[in-house]
C-alpha cells in the first residue's frame, strides 16, 4: 500500500513538472515568434543600409553632401 502511495505521488509531481515544462515552452514559442520578427526587421535594415551603403559609395560627391549634412544635423539637434 506505501508503495502505491509513493507511485501516485511520484505521479502527481510528474504532472505538476510537466505542467511546468509544457508552459515554460509555450513561453519559448512566443519569445522565439517574437526574436524572429525582430529578426526580420533587422534583415530588413541591412538591406536598407547595403543599398546606401552603395549608393554612396557610387556617388563620392553625393555622398560628401550626404556626411555634410548628416553632421549638420548631429550638431544642430
Amino acid at each position: 500500500m506505501a508503495d502505491v502511495q509513493k507511485v501516485l505521488e511520484l505521479e502527481r509531481k510528474l504532472e505538476k513538472e510537466d505542467e511546468g515544462l509544457k508552459t515554460d515552452v509555450e513561453q519559448l514559442k512566443r519569445k522565439l515568434q517574437k526574436l524572429d520578427k525582430e529578426k526580420t526587421k533587422l534583415e530588413a535594415r541591412v538591406v536598407e543600409l547595403c543599398v546606401q551603403k552603395k549608393d554612396a559609395e557610387t556617388s563620392k560627391e553625393d555622398h560628401g553632401f550626404v556626411m555634410m549634412e548628416a553632421g549638420f544635423e548631429r550638431a544642430r539637434k
